[in-house]
Parts: structure tokens; sequence; C-alpha cells
């Protein structure tokens, strides 16, 4: 049940930071929506990365 979980978690999670990655990829290059978009890539990043860890900790504390 819980690894169904966390793959399932997985699978969401790598589709949101594709979302991300399109919506910077659309944006105009300048120099206000860089900065947003920086941003925004930036803080999917460190929310990805978090997911990973605590899936990991999961892993190895099993």
């Amino acid at each position: 049940m819980k690894a169904e979980q966390n793959e399932a978690f997985r699978v969401r999670t790598k589709a949101a930071a594709l979302r991300v990655i399109r919506l910077y990829q659309l944006l105009p290059r300048s120099g206000e929506t860089e900065v947003l978009g920086k941003q925004l890539f930036c803080s999917k990043r460190y929310s990805s990365s978090r997911q990973l860890s605590s899936c990991m900790s999961r892993t190895l504390s099993s």
C-alpha cells in the first residue's frame, strides 16, 4: 500500500515539475518574467527534492 502511494506521489510530482518547465519555456523573455520564472522553477525544484528525500528516508527506515 505504501509503495503504491509513494509511486503515485512520485508520478504526480514529476508531472507537476514538467508543467512548471513548460510554463517557464512559454514565458516571454523580459526582465520581470525571467525573475519570476526562475523563482517558480527553483521553488518547484525545492519541493521535488524534499519529496525525494522523504521517500528515501522512508525506504531506508523500513
